[in-house]
């Protein structure tokens, strides 16, 4: 699928954080983020989801992380690499795609907890959508200030 639309890397940098969560077609056990379905939608990318997902049942090395960078490289020839790992760089899974026509050379994505998410989603070892309900103030607090990735500082309080 051809798509004009582009990716960048600050695009994808304004996702901290999702108010859905989708349900993957196949693996019904794995969700994706606000910023997976974007990086999917404008790339023509739901492949790479499926690639991610389908991995879980059918790789026990890949589904024993608990923990899991993705990263889609794609090179000159318009080939592409999957490849993930453990997040310390040892690899776990790599497959060969022949030809894509995804419009940017990189991008990575974590799967944590069943969810497949951007970089910019994922916080304090904790999916940011696990933040969804807390209060946010914009006066003192005394729980712990969280630096969002956005220009302002919130202070965010665990709704108790």
């Amino acid at each position: 699928m051809t798509n004009t639309a582009t990716l960048s890397e600050a695009q994808l940098r304004q996702f901290t954080g999702s108010e859905n969560w989708y349900r993957h077609g196949i693996n019904r056990s794995v969700l994706f983020t606000d910023g997976a379905k974007y990086v999917a939608d404008q790339g023509g990318a739901y492949w790479l989801l499926d690639i991610i997902a389908i991995a879980q049942q059918h790789d026990k090395s890949i589904s024993a992380e608990e923990f899991q960078v993705w990263n889609l490289k794609v090179h000159s020839d318009r080939s592409a690499t999957v490849y993930c790992d453990d997040g310390n760089g040892n690899p776990v899974y790599t497959q060969e795609i022949p030809f894509t026509d995804f419009p940017v050379d990189e991008v990575k994505l974590y799967f944590v907890n069943n969810v497949i998410h951007l970089p910019s989603e994922y916080w304090l070892g904790k999916p940011a959508s696990t933040f969804v309900g807390a209060r946010i103030s914009f006066g003192p607090c005394r729980h712990s200030r969280l630096r969002l990735g956005i220009a302002k500082r919130f202070d965010v309080c665990q709704a108790r």
